[in-house]
Formats: C-alpha cells, structure tokens, sequence
C-alpha cells in the first residue's frame, strides 16, 4: 500500500514536470479565485454554525423543536457568509465571459481580413493567456498575407510590363489569364476571352497544336507560328507546363505561352537577303562583261587597234558602273550610322538657292543632251541649317533621275517653298510618269520600275534610297506624287527648327 502511495506521488510529480513554470502558475492563477471563494465560503459556514452551537444552551438534539430553532438562526447567517461567495463567483464569470468576447472580436476581425489589431484581456488567466496567442497569430499570419499580396502585386507588375506576350492555360487548357501585350498583339477586339480555349480565341491550329503537344511530352516545347490578325505576323511561341505539389505529389496545373513578335526580325531577314542578292547581281552584270572583252582582247583582239579602243570603252563604262554602285554603297553606310548615332554629321546654316544651284549646275551638260530646260525657282533669302554636301547630293539625285526619265525638249523644275517651320525643295518633270503601284517602293534599294530600261540609262537603283537616308539624318522625310504619262514630283521636306546644332 505504501508503495502504491510512492508510485502515485512520483508519478504527479512526473506530469507536474513536464509542465513549463509559466503555465504551472497560469493554471494556479485561473483556478485559485473560484477555489479560494468555496472554500471561504465553506469556513465561514462553518465557523458562524459552530458559535451558534455554543451560544444555545444544552439541549436535548433529539427534541425536534430545538432543532428546527436552531436551523432558524442559522440560515440567515448562512446566506450572509455565502454572498461574498457569490460575489467572488460572479466578477470570475463576468472575467472569463469578457475574455470569451474578446476572443470572439479577434476571431470576426480574422474572418475580415484585419490582422492589425487585437484587443488584449488585461486581466490573468487563460483567457488572457489565449488572447495574447491570438494577437500573435493574426500579427504572424497578417504579415504574411501582406508579404503575399506584394510578391502577387509584383508579379502582375512585371507580367504587365513584358514586352512579350504571355497567355496562362488552366488544367482544362482554358485561357485564365493573358497581360497587356498578349492582348495588343493578338487580340484587339473588347470581347471578354477568359475561360475559351485557344482555337476558339484566336483561331489559330497551330497555337492549340502546340499546347497539346507540350502536354503530350511533359517537357517545354517552342514553335514559330503566323498569325494574320489582321496582318501577317511572325510569333516565335514557347509553351512550357505549369506544376504544382498536392497530396498526390507534383501534378500539372496549366500551360505557360510565351510569344515573341519576330516580324520585324522576319522583314530585316527578308530585306538582306534582297540586298545580298541586288548587289550580287548588279555587280555580276559589268564584272561579266569585263571579263569578256579581256578575254576577247588577250584572244588576239588587241591587236586591232580600232576594236581594241571599242572594247576598252565598254571596259572602262562597266568599271564606272562597279565603282558607282560601291560609292552607292558606302554612302548609304555612312548615313544609316549617321542615323544610328554611330557617326556626326556636319551643320550649317545655308542658303538653300545656293546648295540647289550647285546640284543643278553639274547636270547642265546631262540636261543639254536632250535638250531639257531646268528651272530653278527658290527664294534668295530661304535659309536651313543642313549638311550642304549631302543636300546637294539629293537635289542632285533627284534632278538626275528627272532628266533620265524626261522626253527630249521638255523640262525639268527645282522649287523651293517655305510654309510655317518647314522647308520643302519639290523636283517636278514632265516624264513618263510611274505607275501607283510602284510609288510605296521606290525608295527600297536596287528597286526599279523598268529595269531593262533603268540599266540602259546607267541607273545604280540606289538613287532614291540615298535621298531618302538624307532626308531622315536631317529629321525629314521625302515623298512623291505622280501621273503616269505626266511625269512626277519628288519632294524634300526638311524641319527648320528641328532642334539641330549647327
């Protein structure tokens, strides 16, 4: 028996040890003021029965009715000792209900979503205790719901500034969500696209095939695809799978588009290899001739004096064309870099009769082969701040190619206008006109309306595209007007106050 005692005691004292001081003391504080309220209530009851006891005199406890006299005097004193009891008993019920209200603010404020105040039970207890665990889980979990919100405000941040176009798929492969460029590049129109399939979307087999296709093989697929909406575009398109962790492991939770518009990387391609093919072709054409009257004139020719200068003329108008195509050449270089910022370019305030007069003074000879009249209408007093020398190289280009193109005895006119802070030099002829369907390529290299006809009179086919690269290092533009059978009128525009220094 005494060992069972022993047991018992180390046991209690076992479990009292495994509780930490502070909730030892926290227990003692919530339990003692109920407990201490009996148990003085209990003595009181006690004390005050018992001096009543000793205040009666003997009798007989047998007889009933000095018994029930005895009850008498003793339940109002009784009910007097047990109020501070239920006094005690009602401020501990009102405490623990006050925290209970507490709890339950807290807990309605959690449900709202606001963690950033917590009202605190002041007084002891586990009410208190539970109160003070409260403010610090709705602290813990509002800072974490606001770290939350940032990194999600950041993320939609940086989706909406992407100049890629980026469109989330759902497990269903339903568009969820798509940023700003996805919806300027491929979807114009206001209509709400959320929760349609891509096929339905954009109407593009290519785009559905691709997200099953990254789907079938689990691993990040990439395509080039075309859209046309409304016009032709050149998407380099990667899809990649969207996985998340749940209780069944790593499942699939959608698919991640992400588009790169590579039209204008598509043209420049394209452009090259036109120019490539251009150069290749217009140098071809007198290196081949070259090379066959040197082959002629090393077979015996030379030794005919007469067909010999004959054919070192025609050597030597081929040689005159290879080295005008590469002046060509390096002068759209050299201005495409002026362009880029990559090269400076010389400015000076000039009169413009002055750079016009020049450039049609060395076609005077040109012009008087055909007998072509060249008006020069400009104000004397017109000035623009301008490089003279490439001015004048456009001018020039563009009187060239009005006499090219003019009949024999007509007439060929430079005017020059000035209208608020712009400066327009026009070209105008009365030639054969270029067709409207020629007037949007004009200005592209080696381009020509007739090209049997522009190789016979000596053209390069960079002409126009040379005063256009000038028009723009001078921050203006070109632009033409014709009628076929009429002729045509090339004009300059050059800003005044562009803001250049001179």
């Amino acid at each position: 028996m005494h060992s069972n005692s022993k047991r018992c005691r180390l046991h209690s004292e076992d479990n009292l040890a495994g509780i930490p001081m502070q909730k030892r003391v926290s227990l003692w504080k919530n339990f003692f003021p109920p407990l201490a309220a009996v148990l003085a209530g209990m003595c009181t009851t006690f004390l005050i029965t018992f001096s009543i006891l000793l205040s009666l005199p003997m009798v007989k406890m047998e007889e009933p009715q000095k018994a029930a006299l005895l009850l008498n005097r003793a339940l109002p004193l009784i009910f007097l000792a047990l109020i501070p009891v239920a006094v005690l008993l009602f401020s501990y019920s009102k405490r623990q209900t006050r925290g209970m209200t507490y709890i339950q603010e807290c807990l309605k404020r959690f449900s709202s979503g606001n963690f950033d105040f917590i009202p605190i039970d002041n007084s002891s207890g586990n009410i208190s205790l539970l109160c003070r665990e409260l403010d610090k889980a709705g602290k813990g979990i509002g800072g974490f719901l606001n770290s939350m919100r940032e990194e999600k405000n950041e993320l939609e941040a940086i989706l909406e500034s992407m100049a890629e176009a980026v469109i989330v798929l759902d497990s269903n492969l339903l568009i969820e969500k798509m940023n700003s460029s996805a919806r300027n590049l491929l979807y114009e129109s206001e209509t709400v696209i959320e929760k349609k399939s891509v096929l339905d979307a954009f109407r593009n087999s290519d785009l559905h095939h691709l997200t099953q296709r990254v789907i079938e093989e689990g691993k990040p697929c990439e395509q080039e695809i075309v859209f046309y909406n409304p016009v032709k575009r050149y998407l380099q398109t990667r899809a990649s799978l969207l996985r998340e962790n749940d209780e069944n492991g790593i499942s699939v939770r959608g698919v991640i588009l992400v588009l790169h518009d590579i039209t204008r990387i598509k043209e420049l391609e394209r452009v090259r290899k036109e120019f490539v093919a251009n150069v290749s072709h217009e140098l071809k054409t007198p290196i081949t001739s070259i090379v066959g009257f040197v082959e002629t004139l090393l077979s015996g020719a030379v030794e005919d004096n007469k067909l010999a200068l004959h054919f070192l003329s025609i050597i030597d108008r081929q040689v005159k064309r290879i080295n005008s195509i590469i002046d060509d050449l390096l002068s759209l270089s050299r201005l495409e870099q002026v362009e880029e910022g990559n090269m400076p370019i010389a400015l000076h305030l000039c009169f413009v009769k002055d750079i016009v007069s020049g450039a049609v003074r060395t076609l005077i000879s040109k012009a008087a082969e055909k007998m072509i009249e060249i008006v020069i209408d400009c104000p004397s007093g017109l000035k623009a701040g301008v490089n003279p020398q490439l001015l004048e190289q456009a001018v020039a280009n563009l009187v060239d190619n009005a006499i090219k193109y003019s009949s024999r005895r007509g007439k060929v006119v430079v005017l020059c206008t000035s209208i608020k802070d712009e400066i327009k030099i026009s070209v105008k002829d009365n030639g054969c006109g270029i067709p409207g369907k020629h007037l949007a390529r004009i200005f592209e290299r080696f381009y020509r309306v007739d090209k049997s006809r522009s190789k016979a009179l000596g053209g390069t086919g960079l002409g126009l595209s040379i005063v256009k690269h000038i028009a723009l290092v001078h921050g203006g533009n070109v632009s033409v007007k014709s009628i076929p059978g009429k002729g045509s009128t090339f004009t300059i525009t050059l800003k005044v106050g562009s803001g250049l220094e001179f």
